[in-house]
């Protein structure tokens, strides 16, 4: 298949498209500036996205078979700029999925995040949780979902699907992607640069951490699907860990593979 993964030289969206290309598929990275292949994924092919230009989504939307929508502000500049984020993250959604359908893409899975439901996330969260988190971040991207579910309901042949994510972890594909200021990614970040880690948040916070190998693993199932019977899905671990227990993965692995157990420094003892 023909798929574009838009924010495909981002933290999630290189990864996907890595795993994409191994499985055969033929990836197309969209990317706001025009740019070469990478050298992490030669064989892609890239292609500039002007979001305010419907002609042009609709041009970048021509023979592709499925999109993978990675592309979105993160929660700190969302916070930042929130007429920003309902501009890109709602927005300039709707306006691909408009292009999608024209298209006749077939299916369209958005990378959405768990954080739509409250913060802090706590308990036992399904897919039929009330959406309640205020914040810009989860705000702009509950309304990219509501744009997903509005034109899915009447589009032939096409397919919406909404992904809300917890934490993903793991290496980026593109090391200059914007993740370095993710927890487990700084952490890691810190123990090489200094030999030490400064922790801000209370060492007993939990969170849901997930590999993003398992999100590659989810978007290949969901692509070869014929039909799913629900239109959100949440991914993540379904267990918690403290903050203070990824410190103590982070330096049993660097003692290991580097020979150095990293100092935890804890700014905080709430």
């Amino acid at each position: 298949m023909r798929i574009l993964v838009t924010g495909g030289f981002g933290y999630l969206g290189g990864r996907i498209a890595q795993s994409l290309s191994a499985e055969g598929h033929s990836v197309v990275l969209g990317s706001r500036t025009k740019q070469q292949p990478p050298r992490w994924l030669p064989d892609a092919s890239v292609a500039q996205i002007e979001w305010d230009n419907s002609e042009c989504l609709l041009a970048v939307c021509e023979e592709i078979d499925v999109i993978v929508h990675a592309a979105g502000m993160n929660a700190k500049d969302c916070l930042l700029d929130p007429e920003g984020a309902i501009k890109f993250n709602a927005k300039s959604t709707e306006k691909l999925v408009i292009a999608s359908i024209e298209a006749k893409v077939s299916k369209f899975i958005y990378l959405s995040t768990a954080h739509v439901y409250c913060s802090p996330l706590h308990g036992e969260i399904t897919e039929e949780n009330p959406v309640l988190n205020k914040h810009p971040y989860a705000l702009s991207h509950n309304k990219g979902e509501d744009a997903i579910l509005f034109y899915s309901k009447d589009a032939k042949n096409f397919e919406g699907i909404i992904l809300r994510l917890s934490n993903g972890v793991g290496v980026p594909a593109n090391r200059n992607a914007n993740c370095w200021m993710l927890a487990v990614n700084d952490f890691c970040r810190q123990a090489m640069e200094s030999g030490t880690i400064e922790i801000n948040s209370p060492s007993a916070v939990e969170r849901d951490f997930f590999p993003i190998e398992l999100l590659c693993k989810t978007v290949n199932s969901i692509i070869f699907l014929d039909n799913l019977n629900e239109n959100i899905i949440n991914v993540s671990s379904s267990r918690t860990k403290s903050l203070l227990q990824i410190i103590e993965i982070i330096s049993k692995r660097a003692e290991k593979l580097f020979g150095f157990k990293p100092e935890a420094i804890f700014k905080n003892n709430d």
